[in-house]
This record gives structure tokens, C-alpha cells and sequence, in this order.
């Protein structure tokens, strides 16, 4: 995933925000509210197929972390399978 920033009136040049993603595919980006990060899915299977795991990182670039994997789901789900399609809530959690 590329993105560019405005700068004045013009774009920058696009920013490849998935430099740090160890995996192959990486998609559904959402950014969150301040603009300051973004999460997506990243995989090794596309089309959010099994293993798939939320990440985030700064619109810079910089500061990629995977958020959660199958392994280690959100509270209330099951572990194993993929996790896909990430949002932030309204309050940026």
C-alpha cells in the first residue's frame, strides 16, 4: 500500500506504507480518525485467507506492529483462522 500526503496545494510523492510487513499481501487499509495511523490486513494468503492478522502503522511509514494475529485474537473470539478488515472506533480505540 503506497500513500501520498498533501503538501500546500500539491501530493507528495507516495509512501510505501507495508516496507516493514513480513507478509505478501496487504490490504482493506483504514485510517484512523487523526489521520496518524493506519490499520490493515496483512497476509501470506490473499483475500484475507487463513493466518491473516490486523496491522498498523504511522502514515509516514514508520512504526509498523502487528496488532493481533489468529494466535492471539480479540477478547470473545476463537483462536485460529484469520482476522480481517480492522477498523478504529469513533474515539480512536
Amino acid at each position: 500500500m503506497a500513500a501520498p500526503r498533501t503538501a500546500g496545494n500539491a501530493w507528495s510523492s507516495p509512501v510505501l506504507l507495508t516496507t516493514a510487513s513480513p507478509y505478501a499481501f496487504n490490504a482493506q487499509p483504514a485510517i484512523s480518525a487523526d489521520g496518524v495511523t493506519v490499520l490493515f490486513d496483512g497476509g501470506d494468503v490473499q483475500y484475507a485467507g487463513p493466518g491473516t492478522a490486523i496491522c498498523e502503522v504511522r502514515v509516514n511509514g514508520s512504526g509498523f506492529r502487528v496488532v493481533r494475529t489468529p494466535a492471539d485474537p480479540p477478547a470473545g473470539m476463537t483462536a485460529g483462522g484469520a482476522l480481517h478488515h480492522a477498523d478504529y472506533a469513533p474515539d480512536g480505540g
